[in-house]
């Protein structure tokens, strides 16, 4: 159950966006940490490896396909027993949680909206204590052979100094996806980024429920 929860908050954080109307929108919104360095934009099929390291230095991987309608993928890597596999499909408005060894799909569905205004991510802000205090331009990076645009911010702590959290980004505009963030405190630090890659449509079959699993709503 706590695998499934888990697995629930990450495509959540995705779910809560809408479907951008160009990659210029989407590169300049706020996002929510983890599992949404991309987003769903349409007409740029992609796929890529995602790796995340905690505070803990406990390092998780996925593997992430997009494909030219929006539809994402986001498959972890790891213990069989424990993998939930996450399917977004922002244009019908459902997301499904895959349990590999249970062939159960629960799903959810959230608003179908194709064109707002003003598209972004769900963003979770500033920390309980905290308030944005600064944000700097880091200019354009080279990862993997993309290029991004970085940005810093950091985020006060009304008590102490020491505790402030200090966060940077580094995003493809034409991609719609971050390529590198880090979020650094007193703490400790985590960090989340790209590798590998790959333009083209994926297999389309990875985006759609297998036929032998239950599907069970959760709403």
């Amino acid at each position: 159950m706590r695998v499934l929860l888990s697995a629930l908050f990450v495509g959540a954080a995705v779910c809560a966006c809408v479907l951008p109307a160009s990659p210029q929108e989407a590169a300049s919104l706020p996002f929510a940490w983890p599992g949404s360095i991309v987003l769903p934009l349409p007409g740029v099929p992609v796929s890529f490896d995602e790796s995340e390291i905690s505070q803990s230095g406990v390092e998780v991987h996925r593997k992430v396909y997009r494909d030219g309608s929006g539809r994402l993928r986001i498959d972890p890597f790891g213990d069989p027993s424990l993998r939930m596999v996450q399917l977004i499909d922002p244009n019908a408005g459902v997301l499904a949680i895959l349990g590999t060894q249970s062939r159960i799909a629960h799903t959810l569905s959230f608003p179908r909206i194709v064109s707002p205004a003003k598209p972004g991510f769900f963003s979770l802000g500033p920390a309980v204590g905290h308030s944005t205090a600064a944000e700097e331009k880091l200019g354009k990076q080279t990862i993997d052979g993309v290029e991004y645009r970085g940005t810093r911010t950091t985020f006060r702590a009304s008590e102490a100094k020491d505790t402030d959290l200090v966060e940077e980004r580094w995003i493809s505009q034409d991609l719609g996806i971050i390529g590198l963030i880090t979020s650094r405190s007193a703490t400790g630090q985590r960090s989340a980024r790209v590798r590998n890659l790959v333009h083209g449509e994926p297999d389309p079959n990875l985006f759609i429920v297998p036929k032998d699993y239950r599907i069970v709503p959760l709403a």
